[in-house]
């Protein structure tokens, strides 16, 4: 049993990934001359990247939204929210302070973005802007709700704002300007494009995200009764891996939501346990003892 003085603070750490990754279809490598002598110069990979967003709107949007959500000003301080990794992700930390005494609880939610080292300019530009929309964008669900749901889970990791469709469809806006401006092919987007190259077709990238292939059945049986909510979910070969999952998203996700339920369950036990209270009597003990 876990114990703690009735004066004192009580720290709960809750470790959240946000996304699961990037797409499956990679872009090719850039040769210097693709996009000029502008770019690859700083010695900064990180900046150039940022230095290439900002070249198209799209980019220049979601960079301004990333500096006011962060109160930055310029590239030297967005790039200290920022860290080179072996996928690219977006990770938030969300800390409850709880007041044993006082029942008083305050949450601290820090964002870090990480992006895959080691890949073409074009590419970590690409997956910038993809991670900056799940890291600029309001958290979709409370990790210690009562009501939260597998379902509930997977619907707002993919379709909320700031989920993997919306993530997606920037970093394709982005890639979508870059290719007109540049004259350059960009191969990870190309099967979202209308028929005169000239747009972005949403439901498309909606529909891929519910491809599970052979993993279908198992996604079923994990939703239960809330399948009926994804009537997108196919048997059509999939065509996007969580890179952190290495399956379909919606098997990451569900995986994630119960690693997540795991953790906040226990955070939920030592904080009854710290008030004296009965299980029972904690509306997220008693959505741990559903799972």
């Amino acid at each position: 049993m876990w114990q703690f003085p009735a004066s004192k603070w009580i720290t709960l750490k809750l470790v959240l990934l946000i996304t699961s990754g990037v797409m499956v279809l990679q872009a090719r490598p850039l040769s210097s001359m693709s996009y000029g002598d502008s770019y690859g110069e700083s010695g900064n990979e990180l900046v150039d990247a940022f230095r290439i967003l900002q070249s198209v709107p799209a980019g220049k949007q979601i960079l301004e939204r990333a500096e006011k959500n962060w109160g930055a000003t310029g590239f030297d301080e967005l790039v200290e929210h920022f860290e080179l990794g072996e996928v690219s992700r977006t990770d938030a930390v969300l800390t409850r302070h709880f007041n044993a005494k006082t029942g008083v609880e305050r949450r601290e939610r820090q964002v870090k973005v990480i992006l895959k080292r080691d890949q073409p300019l074009l590419d970590l530009a690409l997956d910038m802007a993809h991670e900056l929309t799940h890291a600029v964008s309001p958290p979709s669900w409370d990790p210690y709700d009562p009501e939260l749901t597998p379902g509930k889970y997977l619907a707002a990791a993919l379709e909320a704002p700031g989920g993997e469709v919306e993530a997606v469809y920037m970093e394709c806006r982005v890639g979508l300007e870059l290719s007109i401006q540049r004259k350059i092919l960009i191969p990870r987007c190309k099967r979202y494009l209308s028929r005169d190259r000239m747009a972005l077709d949403r439901e498309k990238i909606k529909k891929d995200f519910y491809r599970v292939g052979s993993w279908k059945k198992e996604v079923q049986k994990q939703l239960g009764h809330e399948q009926a909510r994804f009537p997108l979910l196919s048997e059509d070969a999939p065509k996007l891996f969580s890179s952190t999952g290495g399956a379909p998203y919606p098997v990451s996700l569900i995986r994630e939501f119960h690693q997540l339920n795991q953790v906040a369950c226990e955070n939920a036990r030592k904080r009854a346990n710290a008030r004296s209270l009965a299980s029972v009597n904690d509306s997220m003990v008693r959505r741990c003892q559903s799972f």
